[in-house]
Parts: C-alpha cells; structure tokens; sequence
C-alpha cells in the first residue's frame, strides 16, 4: 500500500510555525506524518520569500522559549547534578543553533 499523499494547508502551515515558535526541534516536528521532511522545511526556510522568513523567526522566537523553559526546570529540579547537566546539554544545544547570542 502506498503512503497517503502530503496534503498542505494554511491551518498545518500554522501549527509548523507554532511548534516552532513553542522550541519544537525540526527533528520532532517531521515525526509527524502530517508534517512535511526536514529536507523540505529547510528548503522552505532557505528559499527568501515570507513563508521562508517566517519559519526563521518562528525557530529563533522557538530558542528563546527552550531557554525559558530550561530556566524553570533547573530551578524546579530537586537533584542539582540531573539540574546541571540538563542546562548544559540545553545551552551546548542553543549555542549551537545561535552561536551569536
């Protein structure tokens, strides 16, 4: 049987761009079989026009939020050790997606 076929819409386009927005990795996202290839979105993101452009903003917008987020489980974490390395391996991963801030 054949995979069903991609179907697109302004209401999936949407729900990308707030998955993104919520620090949703790429990765992630494309488990979903609604969901296009990370191939695909990163083609999208590339390609300079307004979807492209928002894709951007919705992933830097999405690395403040995991940061935010990190924030509040280290601070909620009662073992200090599973706290650390939680924010370093969370702040190896956003330098590397942002190595300018």
């Amino acid at each position: 049987m054949a995979a069903p076929a991609f179907v697109w819409s302004d209401d999936l386009e949407q729900e990308l761009i707030d998955r993104l927005e919520a620090g949703e990795t790429i990765t992630s996202i494309v488990e979903d079989p609604r969901m296009p290839s990370a191939s695909t979105l990163w083609r999208w993101e590339d390609a300079q026009d307004d979807f492209g452009e928002r894709i951007t903003r919705a992933r830097e917008r999405g690395y403040q939020a995991r940061a935010d987020k990190i924030l509040a489980r280290v601070k909620a974490c009662d073992d200090p050790q599973k706290g650390r390395l939680e924010f370093d391996a969370e702040r190896w991963y956003l330098g590397k997606m942002q190595p300018k801030r």
